[in-house]
C-alpha cells in the first residue's frame, strides 16, 4: 500500500524512532520485488527495477521527504540534522534508492522556479549559491559527504546521471 505522505519525523526524533518510521515507510512504499532483491545488491535490484519504473515511482520517494531529509519541510525535506539523515540512509541504503534531481522530479518545480525568479522567494539557507559539479548531486553530497555512493565519487554510470 503506497501512502504518498511525509514520513512523520522531526529534529526531536530519536535514532530508534527514525529507523522504525523509515522501515515502516519502506515496507509500505517500496515495491516488494525491489525489497526482495535488495540482499543481492545493486545489480540484483537493477534486474527487477528498470530505470523507467524507478522514475515513475520516484514521486512517492520525494513526497516522503526522505529523498532530501535535511532540507526544510517547505522545500520537500524533513528538516532533519545530518546525523539523523545518516540514520535514515542506514535504512534506505540497501534498497539503492538513488536521488534524482528533486527539482526536476517535483511536479511543482517549474512553478517554483518561475516564482523564485520573479520574486524574492529564497532557496533553503543551506542550498549552494552556485551550481555543483555535474558529478555531484547537492542533496546527496549534503546528506553524507563521507559516502562515495552518495557524494558522486562512484564510477557507477547510472548514479547521478540526472545531475548534469
Amino acid at each position: 500500500m503506497v501512502t504518498n505522505t511525509k514520513v512523520p519525523l522531526s529534529q526531536t526524533s530519536s535514532d530508534d524512532e527514525i529507523r522504525d518510521a523509515v522501515s515502516d515507510w519502506v515496507e509500505a512504499n517500496v515495491p516488494e520485488t525491489w525489497r526482495a532483491a535488495a540482499p543481492g545488491g545493486r545489480a540484483a535490484i537493477r534486474k527487477v527495477r528498470p530505470r523507467a519504473d524507478y522514475e515513475a515511482w520516484y514521486p512517492t520517494f520525494a513526497d516522503s521527504g526522505l529523498a532530501v531529509a535535511t532540507w526544510p519541510v517547505a522545500y520537500l525535506g524533513l528538516d532533519l540534522s545530518v546525523e539523523q539523515a545518516r540514520v535514515v540512509e542506514s535504512v534506505l541504503g540497501p534498497f539503492n534508492l538513488g536521488r534524482l534531481n528533486p527539482l526536476v522530479q517535483s511536479t511543482c518545480a517549474a512553478s517554483s522556479i518561475r516564482a523564485a525568479s520573479a520574486t524574492s522567494i529564497s532557496t533553503p539557507s543551506t542550498a549552494p549559491s552556485r551550481p555543483m559539479p555535474s558529478a555531484t548531486c547537492w542533496a546527496c553530497a549534503h546528506l553524507n559527504r563521507d559516502s562515495p555512493y552518495l557524494s558522486g565519487e562512484t564510477n557507477d554510470p547510472e548514479l547521478h546521471q540526472n545531475d548534469k
